[in-house]
């Protein structure tokens, strides 16, 4: 790939970045009205400690939430569910209790996401601007891949939600 390519992949890279952080922060959300249907706690024992994973379960989903939401909600609640006017990722589910609304943020990028999606987004920059500094052709190279791939990977976690409301991953 020529210099010029690798400029265009990081730039568009750096972009996408910027917008998904834009996409969990900033853009509005809509807000959808479901019952809730289920509400269930899973322990995972390790060696040292026990993990435990909330979920509440809708018709169709199942969402991961943290132990105070947890306490709050029952089934048969009405919970709202944002999710980004853009992409249509997650958000935070929210629940009316004595007049207030109680928010729990289920978006991948508001939990645990901004830590990797910050490191690509500045790590992205900087090769940018330090693209000439690498005297390396295939690290350059190979930087330039890692980044895109990288960002993919981080950017599909964004749209399927947190790491918790991947049924897929954690096989129940």
């Amino acid at each position: 790939m020529t210099k010029r390519i690798h400029y265009s992949i990081l730039t568009a890279t750096f972009l996408a970045c910027v917008f998904t952080i834009l996409d969990a922060y900033q853009f509005p959300a809509i807000k959808y009205s479901v019952i809730c249907t289920h509400v269930f706690l899973v322990r995972r024992p390790s060696n040292r400690i026990q993990y435990n994973y909330y979920f509440v379960d809708v018709k169709k989903d199942r969402y991961g939430i943290d132990q105070r939401f947890y306490n709050i909600v029952s089934a048969g609640d009405t919970i709202y569910i944002g999710r980004s006017a853009i992409t249509k990722a997650n958000k935070f589910i929210e629940i009316k209790r004595d007049g207030q609304m109680v928010r729990c943020n289920i978006g991948f990028i508001n939990n645990d996401g901004i830590l990797f999606l910050g490191f690509i987004t500045i790590a992205t920059f900087l090769t940018i601007v330090l693209y000439e500094k690498v005297p390396y052709k295939p690290g350059q190279q190979s930087l330039v891949i890692f980044f895109a791939i990288f960002f993919v990977l981080v950017f599909y976690l964004h749209l399927i939600g947190s790491w918790q409301s991947v049924d897929k991953l954690l096989k129940f």
